[in-house]
């Protein structure tokens, strides 16, 4: 058994009753390629953004594996983040690949930030008599504007009294970090409820 580093020809002679015969024979070495694993999500991404797919190089040897922790959604052939089901976080995502043929095994990683969602609360409809009030209560977010400002005792508040003449949809935008979000109210002023 042979097991050359590099290419290299063999010459084998047999002589067998005054009669000699000789072959050469070549063993070819080829290096392993070295893959190309490596990839970025960019980001930081909040849950409502379009799920990311892994910017990779043309160059990417494709075939491997994408995973991480179990708080984030990752499709395992495609490297897909599922924003929506995923927690809020700093993650690692690694790429594995596999032996295949002369490439060698490889692994690359990629750093992913996922922001909280500002999470509106705000309820769709509510009903009050004409002359009273209601506290609209949006969540917990870290900014908040209501509009339109009519009848509203503040409109950057999570928690405006809402005392308007008539009925009127209120709308607020609330935002945590990057994420902004929409959310809006009709505050119904009856006699009826």
């Amino acid at each position: 058994m042979v097991n050359p580093s590099s290419t290299t020809t063999y010459s084998a002679v047999a002589s067998l009753g005054g009669c000699t015969t000789s072959a050469q024979a070549t063993v070819s070495v080829t290096e392993a390629i070295l893959p190309n694993t490596e990839f970025d999500y960019g980001g930081p991404y909040c849950p409502s953004d379009t799920n990311p797919y892994p910017v990779v190089d043309p160059a990417f040897t494709a075939g491997g594996s994408f995973y991480s922790g179990s708080d984030l959604v990752v499709d395992v052939k495609k490297g897909t983040i599922n924003l929506a089901a995923s927690l809020p976080g700093n993650y690692v995502v690694t790429y594995s690949l596999e032996k295949q043929g002369c490439v060698s095994a490889g692994t690359g990683t990629a750093e992913v930030e996922i922001l909280p969602s500002p999470g509106l609360q705000l309820p769709d409809h509510v009903m009050i008599a004409p002359g009273s009030s209601t506290f609209l209560f949006a969540g917990t977010a870290s900014g908040f504007t209501w509009t339109p400002a009519t009848g509203l005792s503040c409109v950057n508040c999570p928690d405006p009294v809402a005392s308007p003449p008539e009925t009127i949809e209120y709308c607020v935008i609330a935002n945590e970090q990057l994420c902004f979000e929409v959310a809006c109210v009709l505050v119904e002023v009856t006699c009826d409820g």
